[in-house]
Order: C-alpha cells, then sequence, then structure tokens
C-alpha cells in the first residue's frame, strides 16, 4: 500500500510539473500573440482562454453566444467596422462548444437517458465529409479555413445542446431573452426607418440597385452600403409570432399578455424588408395549427385567406410604399420584377449574374454527366464563396464563374463545395429533425412543453426555405447560430425523459 501511494504521488509530481511547464509555455505563446498586434489572433487566444473556464459553466457559454450574436455583432458590423473582428470572439466560442461536446461525455459527465439522434450523427457526417474533401480541393489553404469558420462557427451550439442534459429552467430563461429580444426589435427598427433610411438613400442615390430599407436589420447584421440581414430579422419575429400562438392555443398567454407582444412582433414587418414573409408566414401558421385542418376545415380555410391577406398587406407595403424610386413602377410590375429575379431568367448585377432559381439550375447544367466526381464530391470547402464584392478571399470556382455568385444560396454553396452527397447529408439532418419535432408535438406535456415543441417544428420547418432563399445559413452568424439553436434544441428536447415542471404562468389543461 505505501509503495503504491508513493507511485500515486511520484505520478501526481510529475503532472503538477507538467502542468506548471504548460502554463508557462502558453504564457510565453499568448505573450508574442499580444505582441504581434494581429486582432485575429488575439481574439482566437482571448476565445480559447475563455472557452476553458467557461467549460465548467456551457450554460454561461451559450449565454454569451446569444448575446453577442444576436445584440452586439450586428451594430458592431454596421455602425463600427473597425471593430467588426471582435465578431470572432464568438466564433471562436463556438468552435469551443464543439470541443466541449466532445469532452462533456468523454469526462463521464451526467448524460441524457435517450440516446443520441440521428439528426447529431448525419451532422457529424456532414462535417467529417467537409474535411476529408478539402484534401482533394484544388482551393488554397487560406480558402479552405476561411471555409472551416463560415460553415461551422456556431456548430458548437448544436452539439453542446444534444450531449448536455441542461435544465429546464436553463431552456426557459433562454426562451424568455429570445422573446425580449423579439419584443425590442420595434424602437430600434422605428429608428432605423425614420432616421437611418432616408439617410442611406440620399447617400447613395446614384448608385444602381440600391434599397436603402434593406438595411432595417434590427439587431441583426448590416451595412451602410446597402443590404443586411432584413430577412433573419423577418424570421426571427414570425417565429416570435408562431410561439405566442402556441402559448395561447394552450392557455399560456391570454389578454394583453399575448396582443401587447404579438403587435410589438408584428409592426416591424412592415417597416423593413417583408417579400419573405409572404413565405414564412404561412408556413409557420400552417405547422402551429397543422393538427385543426381535419379537424375544423372551415375554420382553418377562412384562417389561410386571412392569413393570405395579410401577407400579400405585407408585400404591398414593401413594394409600394417602403420603396419608391424613380422608375415609379406599379405594384403589379414590382410583384412581376421580383417574380423575375426570383423565379424567372432576370439575374443580378445588371441581368448577368444568377437568381435563386438559375443559380440551382446552373450547378445542374455545369455538373452531371458534364462533371460527375463534381457532382457527387464537389470542389472543396470555401471554393463557391464569393462574399459581397469587397472581399478579396473569394473561392476558386466563384472566381471562374465571376459575377454569377455561384453560391449566393446556401443550398448552390453546399452543392458546389460538398457535391450531392455533402448536400444529401445536411438535408438529411433536418429533415431527421422535422420528423423528430413533430413526434415531439405528440409526447408533449400540455403547457409551455407543448407550445414549446410547435415552435421548434416551425423554426426547422423555416430552414429549408432560408436554404434556398440566401447564403445566411453558412455565411451570416445570425442566421447560422438561429438554425444551430433551432436543431440543438430539437435533440436536447427529445433527450429529456423528465416531464416539463409546471409552467410558472399557468398549466393547461388542455389545447384549443
Amino acid at each position: 500500500g505505501l509503495s503504491l501511494g508513493a507511485q500515486w504521488m511520484n505520478l501526481a509530481s510529475r503532472q503538477m510539473w507538467l502542468v506548471r511547464i504548460g502554463f508557462a509555455l502558453t504564457g510565453v505563446l499568448l505573450g508574442l500573440i499580444v505582441a504581434s498586434g494581429n486582432p485575429i489572433l488575439i481574439a482566437m487566444s482571448v476565445g480559447v482562454i475563455f472557452g476553458t473556464l467557461l467549460l465548467n459553466a456551457l450554460h454561461v457559454a451559450l449565454w454569451a453566444l446569444l448575446i453577442g450574436v444576436f445584440m452586439i455583432s450586428g451594430p458592431f458590423f454596421m455602425f463600427v467596422p473597425s471593430l467588426v473582428k471582435t465578431g470572432w470572439l464568438f466564433s471562436v466560442l463556438g468552435f469551443f462548444l464543439v470541443g466541449a461536446a466532445i469532452l462533456y461525455p468523454a469526462l463521464g459527465r451526467h448524460q441524457p437517458r435517450r440516446k443520441t439522434p440521428a439528426m447529431v450523427y448525419y451532422g457529424i457526417a456532414f462535417i467529417v465529409w467537409a474535411v476529408a474533401l478539402a484534401f482533394f480541393s484544388d482551393g488554397s489553404l487560406k480558402e479552405i479555413i476561411t471555409g472551416a469558420k463560415r460553415y461551422f462557427q456556431f456548430w458548437g451550439a448544436f452539439f453542446v445542446l444534444a450531449v448536455v442534459p441542461f435544465a429546464w429552467s436553463r431552456v426557459k430563461s433562454w426562451m424568455g431573452f429570445l422573446g425580449l429580444l423579439a419584443c425590442i426589435q420595434l424602437p430600434i427598427v422605428l429608428v432605423q426607418r425614420i432616421f437611418l433610411v432616408p439617410y442611406l438613400a440620399s447617400l447613395n442615390a446614384e448608385l444602381e440597385g440600391f434599397v436603402a430599407i434593406d438595411s432595417v436589420v434590427g439587431t441583426f447584421e448590416g451595412t451602410l452600403h446597402g443590404g443586411g440581414s432584413s430577412s433573419i430579422l423577418a424570421l426571427f419575429l414570425v417565429l416570435g409570432i408562431a410561439y405566442l400562438l402556441s402559448a395561447r392555443r394552450d392557455n399560456l398567454l391570454t389578454g394583453a399578455r399575448f396582443w401587447w407582444p404579438l403587435i410589438l412582433m408584428t409592426v416591424p414587418l412592415g417597416l423593413g424588408e417583408t417579400k419573405i414573409v409572404i413565405v414564412l408566414l404561412p408556413v409557420v401558421l400552417f405547422v402551429i395549427y397543422m393538427d385543426l385542418i381535419v379537424a375544423r376545415p372551415i375554420l382553418f380555410l377562412f384562417g389561410a385567406i386571412m392569413t393570405g391577406v395579410v401577407a400579400l398587406g405585407f408585400v404591398y407595403l414593401y413594394a409600394v410604399i417602403q420603396v419608391p424610386d424613380a422608375r415609379d413602377l406599379s405594384f403589379e410590375q414590382r410583384i412581376l420584377e421580383t417574380i423575375d429575379y426570383n423565379f424567372g431568367k432576370v439575374g443580378y448585377f445588371g441581368g448577368l449574374g444568377l437568381n435563386r432559381f438559375t443559380a440551382v439550375t446552373f450547378w445542374f447544367h455545369e455538373h452531371g454527366l458534364r462533371d460527375p466526381l463534381g457532382t457527387l464530391f464537389g470542389h472543396g470547402l470555401g471554393s463557391s464563396y464569393g462574399g459581397d464584392g469587397r472581399v478579396p478571399n473569394t473561392g476558386h470556382i466563384n472566381d471562374m464563374y465571376r459575377n454569377k455568385l455561384v453560391g449566393q444560396t446556401s443550398a448552390t454553396s453546399m452543392l458546389w463545395d460538398f457535391g450531392a452527397i455533402g448536400f444529401g447529408l445536411f438535408a438529411a439532418m433536418v429533415a431527421s429533425a422535422w420528423f423528430a419535432a413533430r413526434r415531439l408535438i405528440n409526447e408533449a406535456e400540455p403547457g409551455f412543453d407543448r407550445a414549446f415543441c410547435r415552435l421548434l417544428l416551425a423554426s426547422v420547418s423555416c430552414v429549408p426555405l432560408m436554404l434556398f432563399y440566401w447564403d445566411g445559413i453558412t455565411v451570416v452568424p445570425s442566421n447560422q447560430l438561429l438554425t444551430m439553436l433551432t436543431l440543438g434544441m430539437v435533440a436536447w428536447r427529445l433527450r429529456q425523459q423528465v416531464p416539463v415542471p409546471a409552467n410558472p404562468i399557468r398549466t393547461a389543461a388542455g389545447s384549443r
């Protein structure tokens, strides 16, 4: 026994010296990085340090991501471009969560009793496929590294939610924060609409194709030279409305507690870019009330008509009131122009580029039997990235088809980068999450749990729409984090066996 004790003491002493040497070397390395003055390396180093400290407080890391990406990065990106690299702090934190998700079960931490859902394995397979293809890519190392950063910076939120059995109270606090964030978008949007839009319109009056209203983005990413995450603002608010309606069905919110948040979330939809609302709103409402289609078909038909009228009203606000210009087009003319730019043959960049529909058909035209290897395996991480016209590190495939913007949507980006197999893995992950969320509604407890599961299904249903709408899922932090949170929450809820505690507001006895 004494011999074993002595051996253990010697081993512990050697480990302690190794730890001391490790800290010393880390200190020297960090000193050199700070001395270099490279903001990216410094941000990565700070992120690693804080990430290590947060290993035993993963809920704090998720809080940092929610606040940083949804409230801090966007305003910095728009108004303080010199500090845009601070977003790397949150990106590094997102990558840290991937490591935390791997270490958590390896360290023997408490695990949910239910097995890991299939969607998680599809996600892992997608990442492995992407990394493996990088070894055969014709792109530069910088192209591959920056591509990996864009694609996977917030996948850690998905994996850590799938692995760590967070308490219901944690999830409710995150949901409360997101609900509050949706409510406070109105005053921010009003300021942007009243003061920022006229200023940008006068500043860029001679710039062809500039639409100032697209800079109404709330707390999400935007720019002062046109464009921004206005579609994410619309998606975020529509999902907030979806939860309010779900909560009302289960008697969680009634009276003023329902109507005031509904007004706060609805009004901003009419003040910014709202074309996407005509698609998102019907899809979300269909998901929330899909169980009533057979039970109450007349009521559902009436609701569908009202939804169509409201959606068309938002489009009218955008097409006629929000974006007046020298062309003075009628409502019908603007609708036809929008259809041509999305489903017709009219492309961006003065008609030289592709649009959302032709970007997909162009991929098919350039692949198939013409390029069977590219069809199946793609061309490597970051190969289709086109940036916004000011980013120098564009992908080699984008440069090959310059001005066409072949990766203008996340779907076409994946097809060019990872081929049909890679895109199929991502699609399988989303489809698995959709069917899982559908099952969760049937087994959910009345009250918050059921409203929460309906929201998850609505949010997953929007992922394919955003996948083909633009490149946000693969490029824009807010869109990617919202997507990964959705998938992660579905995986988290699938692994819960203990019923949700009684809602502190009101426990519903049934569903309307």
